[in-house]
């Protein structure tokens, strides 16, 4: 069996509903990894200043830390699935307008910025509605091995086959590289106007509060949750910590371990591609261990992986701590996603996610902008093991809340 054929979702498993939710997710991941590939590339082409390099990642994310939680209100409000398929379409032209800033010459740290932004508030978005829509499409007792193929999936296309075509396309063209992120977005778009499963909304007349009290409602529901409410301490902890070291990895596999930017692609893929097809176990592990003891083991290996890249003597010892730290963060993703779509009920279900995703990923612009202040002034290598310590203290501070968890399935 191929590897291909094992992440195809099987229909007579999880629906064709499911399939088309993939496939839509497959494309548009493929042309976010060419994006993100050629991001740093561009950047790097116009300063080799670290803070300027770090400034692009965090405008990519910094919408998640402003607007998630309003992300979230308007997905429970609103049919999520036209709002992913219209959003994806002004993406698209966000990034047409980037290629044709490149063809013109005319591109700028300000304008790759500016683009980031944009295409961050869409996948503020379609991220959490994404979410949102897959437990209405597939039975509960599928959510595990569902959700193990959508990042699987999301993996493959994002950072395995989309860093080795923005890296060969970028040699050849950055515009035509971008434009591929551009149509990535209308297929992506098109499919899911097929979508034909909504998740449950209330029925009758529905009064609207204001925002502002609607997220709050969701913030209430997190805080008496204690589990859950760990899980998004320690979420933020990590991925502050995770662009804090690798929105400067560009900088360190070209600079201090003399990778060419051609090959940068190619890097980014092997270092993917192990912790990918280990993740192909992810539902068994996780039916043997249960999800919170994999919880625990994915932030134990994470921790000690960025920790090694401090003492990596090359290239080949980097791409292998990345792939361990790569299976780690698919592991944590399959078994706290699967777990919130279990437990939080549908009525606040974007709240929620969104919640999880301005700690997680609105902390990301902030570990950029910290890491590259730091490798200012300790170097590149620092950042890693400093990344890992971070890691390692976050599951210690948690540790007694996931021991009293631990029977969770």
């Amino acid at each position: 069996m191929t590897v291909l054929t094992r992440l195809t979702p099987r229909r007579r498993n999880l629906g064709a509903e499911f399939a088309k939710l993939w496939y839509a997710g497959l494309v548009n991941n493929l042309g976010g990894g060419v994006w993100s590939t050629l991001l740093p590339l561009l950047g790097t082409a116009l300063t080799r200043d670290p803070l300027s390099i770090t400034f692009i990642a965090a405008a990519t994310y910094l919408p998640w830390l402003l607007l998630s939680l309003p992300a979230g209100v308007l997905v429970d409000r609103t049919d999520p699935v036209k709002l992913m398929w219209r959003t994806q379409l002004m993406q698209s032209l966000v990034v047409a307008l980037v290629a044709v800033g490149l063809m013109t010459g005319s591109t700028s740290i300000g304008l790759l910025c500016a683009a980031g932004f944009l295409l961050g508030v869409g996948d503020t978005l379609v991220g959490t509605a994404t979410q949102v829509v897959l437990p209405a499409i597939v039975p509960v007792d599928h959510l595990i091995p569902a959700n193990a193929r959508q990042q699987v999936g999301q993996t493959a296309s994002r950072s395995l086959l989309g860093p080795v075509v923005g890296g060969l396309l970028h040699g050849a063209s950055a515009a035509g590289a971008v434009l591929v992120n551009a149509v990535s977005f209308l297929v992506s778009a098109t499919i899911l106007t097929r979508l034909g499963t909504r998740p449950a909304r209330a029925t009758g007349p529905v009064t609207r509060r204001p925002v502002v009290e609607d997220v709050a409602e969701g913030l209430r529901w997190l805080h008496r949750h204690r589990l859950l409410r760990a899980l998004a301490a320690v979420l933020a902890v990590n991925c502050f910590c995770t662009q804090f070291a690798q929105a400067l990895l560009v900088l360190l596999v070209t600079d201090a371990h003399g990778l060419s930017p051609e090959h940068y692609g190619l890097f980014l893929a092997a270092t993917v591609s192990g912790g990918m097809l280990a993740s192909l176990a992810n539902p068994w592990l996780i039916r043997r261990l249960g999800s919170v003891w994999a919880i625990m083991l994915s932030l134990v290996l994470s921790a000690g992986a960025f920790i090694g890249v401090g003492w990596a003597p090359g290239i080949p010892a980097l791409s292998v701590l990345l792939a361990v730290n790569a299976f780690a963060t698919l592991l944590w993703n399959v078994c706290t996603v699967a777990l919130r779509q279990r437990i939080v009920p549908s009525a606040v279900q974007g709240r929620i996610t969104s919640t999880f995703a301005m700690l997680g990923w609105g902390l990301l612009p902030v570990g950029a902008v910290v890491g590259g202040l730091v490798a200012g002034d300790f170097g590149v290598g620092s950042v890693y093991p400093i990344a890992g310590v971070l890691r390692l203290l976050a599951l210690i501070a948690v540790l007694p809340v996931l021991i009293a968890h631990r029977r969770v399935r």
